[in-house]
């Protein structure tokens, strides 16, 4: 869609800045052509009356040769015979009678016409005045070539088309990416809280429609199985089927179902709030530090459990948030980075004020997310892996919470990831949102 909108633009430009120029020069062609026809019947009818004023004309017009008049001067008889020429000599030349300049200055007095000759690439202006003995004075001018001569008078303009060009790459280039910026920033997940632009509004409607069926069916499912569960386990109660004995444990089985279906009605009304802003107003200045040390006494046993280390490197980090908020963000990257491990890997959680910002950075060396799901992860119920999530018990609307959370407070997320390697998420809130 970028390249698409660029090229359009591009061409639009480009061919707006061609046509203008093509314009141009039509216009300066036909104004350089009314001059010189201008210019050529001054000077003949100067020069007709000059030469009839003296008593030797043709003596007058080859003294005028020999001096270098810029002009060619023909001279050409009632009958068309040509009687000199300043070029070429008179007696080689043709009947000068049917030329449309002659037979236009024998009918009006005076002619004018321009013609082209292909083989000398010549376009030649000619001029003729009768004279009162019915004889003819011709002034001609002869350019290399329209195209020639044109560009000989309008290279600025070539020079200025090149100009737009370049300028026509830099304006789309600019325009392309501010008009797709706010496109690519549109929360795909919530698309009625961003309409770029009025024209999107039914495909925004549309796209939240499919969101909230798709949510609906997410919801509809992820509660369906524990209650499966725990209806099965009710049931094999009910009716005896397992001995007594076995209860306590099918008591065990229906209460962690059921802790599964509070946590994810929980998350759901969290994810609510967060969406409906209310919790924005209840924001203030507080210090990551403290959360940080109050989550690190909770997940250590967790880590350890895991056979993960966790480390914290966490400075005085002042950030505009409620508690409730700041202690969901860091939670849930932290049991992420945690469940999604290996056996002898590592937790690291940094945190610090910046000139402008601060950043929560969440680092670990687990299984990592390849690129095709990365753009994903933050959806709500997607998981990467979907056994793993299963049996540790997510609900997989941690890093949906994750990033409602940071957009409610106006800040970013960054992802770096690597299949086998690791992955690192990067919040960054921003200092303005304290003010």
């Amino acid at each position: 869609m970028k390249k698409r909108i660029l090229y359009s633009m591009l061409s639009a430009v480009l061919a707006t800045a061609l046509v203008f120029t093509f314009l141009v020069q039509i216009v300066q062609m036909n104004f350089l052509s009314k001059q010189i026809g201008r210019e050529l019947e001054r000077s003949v009818r100067q020069l007709g009356v000059s030469m009839e004023r003296d008593p030797d004309p043709e003596g007058y017009l080859l003294a005028l040769t020999d001096a270098g008049y810029e002009e060619r001067i023909t001279l050409i008889a009632s009958d068309g015979a040509v009687l000199l020429d300043s070029d070429s000599d008179p007696a080689q030349m043709e009947n000068h009678l049917a030329r449309p300049e002659i037979q236009s200055a024998a009918q009006n007095g005076i002619g004018s016409a321009m013609r082209f000759s292909p083989t000398l690439q010549r376009l030649t202006y000619y001029c003729a005045l009768r004279l009162s003995d019915g004889s003819f004075l011709r002034l001609s001018e002869s350019h290399g070539s329209e195209t020639g001569m044109l560009f000989g008078l309008t290279w600025w303009l070539l020079a200025a088309l090149l100009l737009v060009s370049f300028g026509a790459v830099l304006l789309a280039t600019h325009l392309t990416k501010k008009i797709v910026q706010p496109i690519n920033s549109m929360d795909l997940t919530a698309p009625e809280s961003n309409q770029p632009y009025p024209e999107l509004r039914p495909l925004i409607q549309r796209m939240a429609e499919l969101n909230r069926q798709e949510f609906t069916a997410n919801v509809a499912h992820e509660l369906k199985t524990p209650l499966t569960s725990i209806v099965g386990y009710a049931e094999i109660m009910k009716q005896h089927v397992a001995p007594e004995r076995d209860w306590p444990e099918l008591v065990e089985y229906i209460y962690a179902e059921g802790s599964r279906m509070i946590r994810l009605v929980e998350d759901i009304l969290l994810i609510s709030r967060l969406d409906s802003g209310s919790a924005r107003s209840h924001c203030e200045i507080i210090d990551l530090k403290q959360i940080a040390q109050e989550a690190a006494e909770r997940f250590r046993p967790v880590a350890r459990a895991s056979q993960v280390e966790l480390h914290f490197q966490v400075e005085s980090a002042r950030i505009f948030a409620t508690r409730q908020i700041a202690e969901e963000i860091l939670a849930n990257l932290i049991d992420n980075a945690i469940k999604y491990n290996r056996e002898g890997g590592s937790v690291v959680v940094e945190a610090r004020e910046t000139g402008t910002e601060t950043t929560l950075t969440v680092r670990d060396s687990g299984i990592g997310i390849g690129r095709e799901d990365q753009p994903r992860i933050f959806e709500r119920f997607f998981r990467v892996d979907k056994s793993r999530s299963k049996a540790t018990g997510g609900t997989g609307l941690g890093l949906s919470i994750v990033k409602h959370a940071v957009q409610l407070l106006g800040g970013s997320i960054d992802l770096k990831s690597e299949v086998g390697v690791g992955t690192e998420i990067t919040v960054h809130f921003p200092w303005q949102a304290t003010a």
